[in-house]
């Protein structure tokens, strides 16, 4: 039951891969000492195994409202192929010097937040406690065994043709499984820990056996300390914090030390006294709350700089920089941005309220889309297949279509003949950002009176891209044209106001919009957001179709008078998935309740 739900939770996290490899780790768990306890008993193996998996299948199938859309569209939309020489990818041994001490500045070329190995500096002075008393620690020898194969695959190319065919996660780089070693040491950590506080060490064969593991952790640990003494700490965002940092590492190793010193030679002092054992539970007590007290301050203040809050305004989030607060004040009115192959301080503009039309996500493979993208940019997909990267915006027509007012980029980027936006661009701060307004985009909610129908869509973007044209909608008899829609060009095109009619917008939390209208003539509704399918709309409560306008985005046609419209977002499979969900916690329920029987059950096996 517990595997389930844990497999659940792991999926409703939204990364599928990470949780892949804990699934790839918990069967190697579950079968070695399955084998173990179990060997030559064949059927209570087999059992045992197969409820292993089952249990897996269903905490899966609960997951399905958060992963069914993602797990259904991999494979077949070029993502596995374009990472198919990502598993190949791991660290090089210079990293290991972020084991001693997080943010620590390496060559490394690759993502420092999900290559860096430290997991406190606690857990990696306790290694050498492995070798203690090896044979008497539970699952110390699983754990041990795991850190060194993920060790192994991390540094070196000798694993690679087994990681590069295991399902699920050979499509990621092979770096990110340094999670599993920062697990497996946590493992070993507390293991190694919970033998050392709470059992009596009171001879001087274990004395000594203690002191030697500790004076080679000390020894590694001030080595590792001196040689990086001029190297600085620098956080993702460009933030020195090393000195505290190596002090709060240097205080947990002091609190180990001073700990190890209580743990082996106090127990002699009160060996003969009455009160030994309220005095050995009171002083392992004592132990055990200074060295979690001392990792909560190391990984705390880690953490700190390591998962900067999302809140806006949060202040592990950098300050907004000039350019930054001049496209804040400039796009107040849902304005969206594109940014040219520059990412701003956090890495996402939603931080500071700035909407880029840019993406990374798998709806970014989506063929409307891909072939939106490709149109303003032919090198937008060269990188990723679901992370769009714009770096010589050709079509600035298909910009101001999507609403887009600013185009920001560097001083770098512009520099280079084969990616500058010519004319226009500008430096409106000090922070190396270059920005190019564009005249008139279109508005986020509109009504529009013209509209043209072609055939396929390359026939839309091909017209959009040539002429900006205002008050105009552009539908493709390929996406689904409204029935007897013909082209119609009566109207003007040019300086007019489209949002005159649109009388008000509420946008909910969760999306829905309800607008209302007031116009003298038939309409076109435009909203400039992504029409993916799921979404339903209404007029006056009467269920209205949704046309997919200018190639991408949602349009609902609107009769003369007064009017509310209201989109909901409804996706189609959700109904099924809860369904699917609803089914595996029955299940669940229905093991909690038999779990006697499932006892005595297993036990005939």
């Amino acid at each position: 039951m517990w595997t389930a739900i844990l497999t659940f939770l792991m999926l409703m996290a939204g990364m599928p891969t990470f949780a892949a490899y804990f699934f790839y780790l918990g069967f190697a768990y579950a079968l070695f000492y399955a084998c173990r306890l179990y060997w030559g008993r064949w059927r209570r193996l087999a059992v045992t195994l197969v409820a292993g998996i089952g249990a897996v299948a269903i905490g899966a199938i609960m997951s399905l409202p958060y992963t069914g859309e993602l797990l259904g569209s991999v494979g077949s939309n070029g993502y596995s192929d374009s990472r198919s020489n990502w598993s190949f990818i791991g660290l090089a041994p210079e990293q290991l010097k972020t084991m001693f001490f997080p943010f620590m500045t390496t060559h490394n070329t690759v993502n420092n937040i999900e290559s860096m190995l430290y997991t406190g500096i606690l857990a990696i002075i306790t290694v050498a406690f492995t070798i203690v008393r090896f044979r008497s620690k539970p699952r110390v020898g699983f754990f041990a065994c795991s850190a060194a194969i993920v060790g192994i695959l991390l540094f070196t190319p000798y694993l690679d043709i087994v990681f590069t065919n295991m399902p699920m996660v050979n499509t990621s780089y092979k770096f990110r499984i340094v999670i599993l070693l920062n697990f497996a040491l946590a493992a070993l950590l507390g293991i190694n820990m919970d033998d050392l506080l709470s059992r009596v060490i009171d001879t001087m064969r274990e004395r000594l056996a203690v002191w030697a593991v500790t004076a080679v952790a000390l020894a590694v640990y001030v080595y590792a300390a001196f040689r990086t003494r001029g190297t600085s700490l620098v956080s993702e965002n460009n933030v020195e914090f090393g000195p505290l940092q190596r002090r709060i590492a240097y205080l947990t190793v002091a609190v180990f030390a001073v700990v190890v010193l209580c743990r082996t030679c106090l127990p002699a002092l009160f060996r003969r006294s009455a009160a030994f054992a309220v005095a050995s539970k009171a002083m392992s007590v004592l132990c055990t709350v200074a060295l979690c007290a001392a990792v909560v301050v190391d990984t705390g203040y880690f953490a700190m700089q390591y998962l900067p809050l999302t809140q806006k305004g949060s202040s592990a989030i950098p300050q907004v920089t000039s350019t930054i607060k001049y496209l804040q004040e400039n796009t107040k009115n849902g304005e969206k941005i594109v940014g040219k192959n520059v990412d701003l301080p956090t890495d996402s503009a939603m931080f500071y309220g700035l909407r880029d039309i840019r993406g990374h996500a798998l709806s970014m493979t989506s063929p409307d889309i891909k072939a939106y993208y490709t149109a303003i940019d032919k090198s937008a997909y060269e990188s990723s297949p679901t992370n769009t990267v714009f770096k010589n915006v050709s079509n600035e027509n298909l910009l101001r279509y999507l609403g887009v007012k600013f185009i920001v980029s560097s001083e770098t980027q512009e520099n280079d003949p084969e990616y500058s936006s010519g004319e226009g661009m500008k430096s409106v701060g000090d922070d190396g950002l270059l920005v190019k307004e564009l005249d008139n985009p279109a508005p986020e909610v509109q009504l529009v009176d013209n509209i043209q129908v072609f055939d396929t869509n390359d026939e839309v973007l091909d017209t959009m891209g040539k002429r900006y044209q205002e008050n105009t909608v552009f539908f493709s008899r390929e996406y689904g044209a409204p029935e007897g829609a013909k082209t119609t060009m009566d109207a003007p095109t040019e300086n007019v106001d489209t949002t005159a009619d649109v009388k008000s917008v509420d946008q909910q939390d969760d999306g829905d919009l309800t607008i209302v209208v007031s116009s003298e003539s038939m309409q076109y509704l435009l909203v400039n957001e992504y029409d993916d399918g799921d979404w339903t709309a209404s007029v006056d409560s009467q269920e209205t179709p949704i046309y997919k306008g200018n190639g991408l985005i949602r349009a609902v046609a609107v009769p003369a008078g007064n009017h509310t419209v209201k989109f909901t977002y409804e996706p189609k499979r959700l109904w099924w998935y809860l369904a699917a969900t609803a089914a595996g916690a029955v299940v669940l329920v229905a093991i909690a309740v038999l779990y006697k029987r499932e006892d005595e059950f297993f036990a005939g096996l």
